[in-house]
């Protein structure tokens, strides 16, 4: 990726400008649309990216009770690319057959291991590196050293670990494994389950990461089912038969809280359109009217289905938030609240979303526009920011493909990797949000802003509030007002039709303004066109 090329950096500051979106989510609540709807409610063990899709329960969430801070400025470029995970100021990269590990403040080599057979997501649990592929191995944290590594005599590739309550989790060759995750040691091993619907020999596991939540572990039987065993002892505690679609090569994801599991096969088996278990969803090309993949909303307990929603990557899940993408758009309901909204846009552009605080994080990459990441509001669905994927050099959709080019979210950053390198987008240090006059809320209360308000508050530099990662949201009380709404609905009607997602106008000069401005700090005066 070639980082903030000079020639584009004039139309990239007016892109944001001039090319801002208009409108709004459209929203609906079976209860009062004044209501507030309550904080993100996510597991405690969620702080960090810390393994595949995030959690141990694969919900692409992490916690936090304020917004994920705009990224607005690139902080370092790694020459590598691969599947990433961050935890405690460390990020770890899977690339290849080797892990490398960087500072998360400049992205400086800390140690690299090019020997331990790697693949997948690896999982990161206190000061331990668990890493699987030809073999399971732990590494030092620190020093990336090998712990302990146990073999299992396959000559297929272990997926993704789920490592929690001091186990680690995998299918090896069809059967669940248990390990000790202190030394790797066999706790318990279940080569297939019963399932009273088929005639052959018992259904074995799909090689996908598992999820693990609600002391059960979540698992993919063949194409039969999904079930759920005991943690501690393997044992079956309940398994789902409903009749499961066969996708040909297709693999199905699992997304486990602490009430809901959420359960989908994706893929149809087609060129770039597979998830593999270890990268970050499905992104192939689809045909017009093609059915959208299904997934099963369960009842984390029992394996009840409780309801069915239609997506195309493994969705975003706290407690009480879902958060999918589908052909249409980006979908959220609140469980809580019984309140939903959902940003239109072109046809299959929308990415695989994930949760960051209050935040969802979702890209976007129609095929007639540059592509870009957004950052929403997850109890609105009005726009926080955005920031143009042009300024890491990928300007055509196509080169901006999820599962090809993917990004995780944590400590204030988004790391984007694909195209051969690893980028960290953060907040800039040189400007702050603040300081452009775009406070907590800009986002929820956008719509209320005109233009030229808009214009006189990017010159403005008065506010001294602590920025937006760490302060406490207070605009709860004014998230829906029955008037706005209805105008946000026209607005986002009409903005479909231009393939362009239903957002506010004024936060995206905010943040036009914003990168405008670093850029004119970054670029020396004495730096001309050639």
């Amino acid at each position: 990726m070639s980082l903030w090329p000079r020639r584009t950096v004039m139309a990239l500051g007016a892109s944001l400008v001039i090319g801002s979106f208009l409108g709004a989510a459209e929203t609906s609540s079976g209860a009062d649309a004044n209501s507030t709807i309550p904080m993100v409610v996510t597991p405690a063990d969620a702080d960090h990216w810390a393994s595949y899709h995030g959690t141990p329960g694969n919900t692409a969430a992490i916690s936090g009770s304020s917004r994920f801070p705009a990224p607005e400025i690139v902080a370092w470029e790694y020459d590598q690319d691969g599947d990433v995970v961050v935890a405690d100021g460390t990020v770890y990269l899977r690339k290849g057959d080797g892990v490398h590990a960087l500072s998360a403040s400049d992205g400086s080599l800390r140690w690299a291991r090019e020997d331990v057979g790697a693949d997948g997501t690896p999982a990161v649990v206190d000061d331990t590196v668990y890493v699987t592929g030809d073999r399971v191995t732990a590494l030092d944290a620190d020093s990336g050293d090998t712990v302990w590594s146990t073999s299992f005599g396959t000559d297929g590739r272990i997926p993704s670990p789920t490592v929690v309550d001091g186990s680690i989790y995998v299918v090896v060759d069809g059967a669940l494994r248990s390990l000790d995750a202190n030394d790797g040691s066999p706790r318990w091993r279940r080569s297939g389950v019963d399932l009273e619907r088929r005639d052959a020999d018992a259904a074995t596991f799909a090689s996908i990461p598992v999820a693990v939540a609600n002391d059960l572990v979540y698992a993919a039987v063949g194409d039969a089912g999904f079930v759920a065993l005991g943690a501690e002892s393997g044992e079956p505690v309940w398994a789902v038969q409903e009749e499961t679609p066969s996708r040909g090569e297709g693999l199905p994801s699992i997304v486990a809280t602490e009430d809901r599991l959420y359960v989908a096969w994706l893929g149809d088996g087609g060129d770039g359109g597979v998830d593999d278990g270890d990268d970050e969803g499905v992104d192939g090309d689809r045909n017009e009217g093609e059915e959208e993949e299904a997934c099963l909303v369960l009842d984390a307990d029992d394996g009840a289905v409780l309801e069915r929603v239609e997506l195309r990557f493994p969705l975003a899940a706290t407690d009480t938030v879902r958060v999918s993408a589908e052909r249409h758009g980006v979908n959220a309901y609140n469980y809580e609240t019984d309140h939903s909204w959902t940003v239109g846009g072109s046809i299959d552009a929308w990415g695989r979303p994930s949760i960051g605080g209050r935040t969802v994080v979702v890209p976007y990459h129609p095929t007639d526009g540059s592509p870009a990441l957004f950052g929403v509001d997850i109890e609105t669905g009005l726009e926080q920011w955005s920031f143009p994927l042009a300024a890491v050099g990928l300007e055509d959709p196509h080169e901006a493909r999820w599962p090809d080019f993917t990004y995780v979210i944590g400590d204030g950053t988004v790391y984007l990797s694909g195209e051969g390198s690893l980028v960290a987008l953060e907040p800039a240090t040189e400007v702050g949000a603040n300081e452009a006059g775009a406070d907590e809320d800009d986002a929820v209360g956008a719509d209320t802003m005109d233009a030229d308000e808009a214009g006189d508050a990017d010159d403005s530099s008065s506010a001294t509030e602590s920025d937006d990662e760490t302060r406490e949201d207070d605009t709860d009380a004014t998230a829906f007002d029955h008037t706005d709404h209805e105008m946000d609905v026209e607005n986002d009607a009409s903005n479909e039709e231009d393939g362009a997602p239903g957002f506010t106008v004024s936060a995206g000069l905010v943040s036009g303004g914003l990168v405008l401005e670093w850029l004119r700090r970054r670029i020396p005066a004495n730096d001309s066109e050639q």
